[in-house]
């Protein structure tokens, strides 16, 4: 896969340094360990197979070998610490948009970091930031369901694209449009440090927009309305009593009542 995607690549940094690993605990990890030994920006860290691949939460990202993707992406940002989660939105973005490209289906944005077709997930992306010498880095870990043919019982919302689209894909193709985008989009980001220029396009794609959902905090459910994305990146929400707030992704889980859960 090395060698097809450095030939594929239509990049100026991202993916212009590959590592590859047949089998590694998780991509993300052994990015945050590069990182603190200043690896270059753009790096990416590829597995065919991870061991411990970990999700938003802490949730287990469970794959088989060779059938996904699990990538990751290092980056040392221009900005405050404080802006990354706006990073995972507009992954996202990038992600759903590739995905529709390839596959020719609607895919959607389950806020704030799950890529979901036909009302299952096929793509989850979590961002982490770490402390180094000299400030701090970001590692942007993409995992992809590409030919998985099957899926544990206990992820009945789990898919692939092979099994939502019913033909397989080529992993390496799916990352070098990825990263093409990406690297568009982090340019963008870059220059005006906010998420005003991304924001409509979010919208479109986010299936919770217009959406009642279920705010899981504290142990506690509450119902509100969702009516759409802020220049931070929140949800803006509609509650029930009327008053209006917002959610920030690194307080609360969000429950559908539309199907996907």
């Amino acid at each position: 896969m090395k060698k097809y995607l450095e030939n594929a690549l239509e990049t100026e940094i991202l993916g212009k340094n590959i590592i590859y690993y047949d089998e590694v605990s998780s991509t993300n990890i052994v990015a945050k360990d590069l990182m603190r030994k200043g690896v270059a920006q753009g790096t990416i860290i590829i597995a065919n197979y991870q061991t411990e691949g970990k999700g938003r939460q802490g949730k287990n990202w469970v794959e088989t070998k060779g059938e996904g993707i699990a990538f990751s992406i290092i980056l040392y940002p221009n900005y405050n610490i404080e802006k990354i989660s706006i990073l995972t939105l507009i992954t996202g973005i990038v992600v759903c948009q590739s995905l529709r490209e390839i596959t020719g289906y609607p895919l959607k944005i389950k806020w704030p970091n799950d890529i979901i077709l036909n009302g299952k997930k096929i793509c989850g992306i979590l961002t982490e930031a770490i402390n180094i010498e000299d400030g701090y880095g970001v590692v942007v870990g993409i995992g992809i369901n590409v030919n998985n043919v099957q899926f544990a019982q206990e992820t009945p919302y789990a898919s692939s694209l092979y099994l939502e689209c019913l033909r397989r894909f080529n992993r390496a193709d799916i990352i070098s449009v990825i990263l093409k985008k990406l690297e568009t989009s982090y340019k963008i980001y870059q220059t005006h440090k906010n998420f005003v220029n991304f924001i409509d396009i979010y919208e479109e794609l986010c299936l919770n927009i217009g959406e009642a959902i279920y705010i899981k905090q504290n142990g506690a459910k509450v119902k509100a309305y969702v009516l759409g994305v802020t220049k931070d990146g929140n949800l803006s929400v509609q509650y029930d009593k009327g008053h209006v707030g917002e959610i920030s992704s690194g307080e609360v889980s969000i429950r559908g009542i539309y199907g996907y859960s």
